[in-house]
C-alpha cells in the first residue's frame, strides 16, 4: 500500500485488517520510497513522486542501431522509451532527466544524433506537446501524463476510483459516530 497517511493511520488499517482473519497477517515496513518493478516512488514532503527505476548495476542496453533490423524498430524504440517515461515521470523535470538517460543510452548504443531528435520531435508533435520538449512545460506535461496514463488503463480500471471508496475513507466512515443531519432515524 502506498499512502500519504500519516504513519498511525496506516498502522491502525493494516492492524485492523490483520484482526479480521487469523489466517491472513500483514506485515509492513514504512519508508519514505519504494522501488517497485520500473517504478520509484517517493515520498517528498508530503507529495508522492515517481519516476523510472533502473537497478544501480543496470546497463543501458538496447537495441544496437547497427543490428539487422527495420528501422521502424529502432524508431519503436524511442517512441516506447519516451511512452514509458512519460508515464512514470511524476513531473516535467524528472522526466527531462530520464529523456537525458534515454538519449545517452541511445547514443550508447550507436543511434545517430539526427535520428534521435527527429524521432523526438516526431513523438511530441504527434502528441501536441512540443513545449514540453522546448521549453519544459510542466502544465503541458501533466497533461500529457494523465492522458497517457489514462491511455494505458482498461475500462474497469478507470471505473475503480468512482466505484468504490478509498480504504482511508472506508476507515474514516467507521469511526463516524455522528449521523449525517439529512440522514433519518
Amino acid at each position: 500500500m502506498i499512502s500519504n497517511e500519516s504513519i498511525e493511520n496506516i498502522e491502525a488499517l493494516i492492524d485492523q485488517e490483520n484482526e479480521k482473519d487469523s489466517n491472513n497477517h500483514i506485515n509492513y515496513t514504512i519508508h519514505e520510497s519504494i522501488e517497485f518493478l520500473d517504478v520509484l516512488i517517493e515520498n517528498v514532503e508530503g507529495k508522492l513522486n515517481t519516476t523510472v527505476f533502473r537497478k544501480p548495476a543496470a546497463e543501458p542496453y538496447i537495441l544496437p542501431y547497427t543490428s539487422n533490423h527495420p528501422r521502424l524498430t529502432h524508431s519503436n524504440t524511442i517512441y516506447t522509451a519516451l511512452l514509458r517515461g512519460i508515464r512514470l515521470c511524476s513531473d516535467v523535470h524528472t522526466f527531462d532527466q530520464e529523456r537525458l538517460n534515454i538519449e545517452i543510452a541511445l547514443f550508447f548504443n550507436g543511434y545517430p544524433r539526427n535520428f534521435i531528435r527527429r524521432h523526438f520531435k516526431e513523438f511530441f508533435k504527434n502528441h501536441n506537446s512540443s513545449p514540453i520538449y522546448q521549453n519544459l512545460d510542466e502544465q503541458r506535461y501533466k497533461e500529457l501524463h494523465l492522458q497517457l496514463v489514462n491511455e494505458s488503463l482498461t475500462d474497469d480500471q478507470r471505473q475503480l476510483p468512482s466505484n468504490q471508496q478509498s480504504v482511508t475513507e472506508q476507515h474514516k466512515n467507521s469511526h463516524t459516530k455522528e449521523k449525517p443531519k439529512n440522514e433519518k432515524k
